[in-house]
């Protein structure tokens, strides 16, 4: 629960300063890091009940439809095939992941990373 003190500052802000800081907000709990933001107590109440002003709101939702239609053209430019090195790793083709692999014997891989699920 906010602190009295906190909660009076909040109130205390004017619209425009809010909306600020429900932007920061936001930013922070997209990179993971809303705990430290200075209204976190206030403002993760709210956006748990999904209190959040509707121009942050539709702010939000515009950037991350950029960030997806941006990401979406990447990928019609670059397919899949471009990661056909991670396909060999994971086929183990690559000579440096089977020779890891050799210095164990397979009970001691099954042990080391659990039984295979096939």
């Amino acid at each position: 629960m906010a602190s009295i003190d906190l909660f009076t500052t909040w109130t205390q802000l004017s619209e425009a300063q809010q909306l600020g800081e429900w932007r920061t907000f936001l930013t922070s709990l997209d990179v993971g890091d809303a705990g430290y933001h200075r209204f976190y107590p206030v403002l993760m109440p709210l956006w748990d009940r999904g209190d959040v002003p509707a121009i942050v709101e539709a702010e939000a939702m515009r950037a991350y439809e950029t960030e997806m239609r941006a990401q979406a053209e990447w990928e019609a430019r670059n397919p899949p095939a471009a990661d056909a090195w991670m396909a060999r790793c994971i086929l183990a083709d690559d000579p440096a992941e089977a020779a890891f692999w050799d210095c164990f014997e397979p009970k001691a891989a099954d042990r080391l990373l659990g039984s295979p699920p096939f």
